[in-house]
């Protein structure tokens, strides 16, 4: 500890560690750029091929700056028997580990209800859509949004159903957190607090929105593409970070597109793009169709969903 005291005395200001960091990380790679200079002219000096010498020079080079000092571009066999060639399922046949689906729908459809439905019955065991026996997984929701009584409302019958009907009910393993005031992840606060959250509850699938109270709107002298790039790495930064697949609702923009409020990087981002409207035709139904092309194949979203009693949704595929 003397040491550290011993530089930080010698040290005219704090305020420029970063620049003091900078002179030592120069100097280790002039360091390193000596020694490779010289072992090349003793090659050189002894016989060695003056362009096998070159390459390895070359390699060396391209290294300077950079963490990794092998190359990490893979073969198609090499991606076939790596572990990220299979990733691991979360709901069948709509989520898996690192997959993002953003929900978009006008006020007072029902996405936020039909999100936390999705998650409250995977949570459980059942599928949301099938009915059908799954593992269960752990689920974090963030509600920006909706005031408590407006959650129970909706929670608490499916909560009945789910008991009765899950042989392996666990409450634990599906946790709101509620910020009615919405919050910013672009901040270091909001985004500590959300990190935290995550950290405590290790969900496999977080369920999160609306986008627009969570930081996704821009700022006074920001455009909509500073504000949309700073949040999605965020979200990057998270769910590859703690391995969990991610389910955003979001607002339409203005006029008759689906695609969700602010910069098209949003919309391009995500592997689905679910957009809910209500059916012109049957009374309490929507229709879930697409903003943009799915990026992947073999999901199976429903064509729509009908109000169910006892189960909030139910799918008609």
């Amino acid at each position: 500890m003397s040491i550290f005291i011993a530089l930080q005395a010698n040290v005219p200001s704090i305020a420029n560690v970063r620049e003091y960091c900078q002179i030592v990380e120069r100097a280790s790679v002039a360091r390193n750029v000596m020694r490779a200079a010289q072992q090349a002219l003793g090659d050189i000096t002894d016989g060695g091929d003056p362009f096998v010498v070159a390459d390895e020079m070359n390699r060396f080079t391209l290294g300077i700056g950079s963490k990794d000092v092998i190359q990490q571009a893979m073969t198609v066999e090499e991606m076939m028997n790596s572990d990220e060639s299979m990733s691991r399922t979360i709901i069948p046949g709509l989520f898996k580990e690192d997959y993002r689906v953003i929900l978009t729908a006008r006020s007072g459809t029902g996405k936020s209800t039909f999100t936390r439905f999705v998650g409250f019955c995977a949570a459980q065991g059942i599928h949301p859509f099938t009915r059908q026996e799954m593992t269960p997984i752990r689920v974090l929701a963030i509600d920006a949004e909706n005031p408590m009584e407006n959650i129970l409302q909706v929670m608490k019958p499916l909560r009945s159903t789910l008991m009765a009907r899950s042989g392996v009910y666990n409450e634990d393993r599906f946790r709101i957190w509620r910020k009615p005031g919405g919050i910013s992840i672009r901040t270091r606060r909001d985004r500590t607090d959300l990190q935290r959250e995550i950290a405590f509850h290790r969900p496999d699938l977080v369920i999160a929105g609306p986008a627009y109270k969570l930081g996704a709107t821009r700022q006074p002298g920001e455009s909509w593409e500073e504000a949309a790039s700073g949040w999605l790495q965020v979200w990057d930064h998270l769910r590859t970070t703690y391995s969990f697949a991610l389910f955003l609702e979001a607002h339409t923009s203005k006029g008759e597109q689906m695609d969700p409020q602010g910069s098209a990087f949003i919309t391009q981002w995500c592997e689905t793009g679910l957009a809910m409207q209500e059916d012109k035709q049957i009374t309490g139904a929507v229709d879930l169709e697409r903003f943009r092309g799915d990026r992947l194949q073999g999901l199976t979203w429903p064509k729509r969903l009908e109000r169910d009693e006892d189960w909030l949704w139910r799918a008609v595929y």
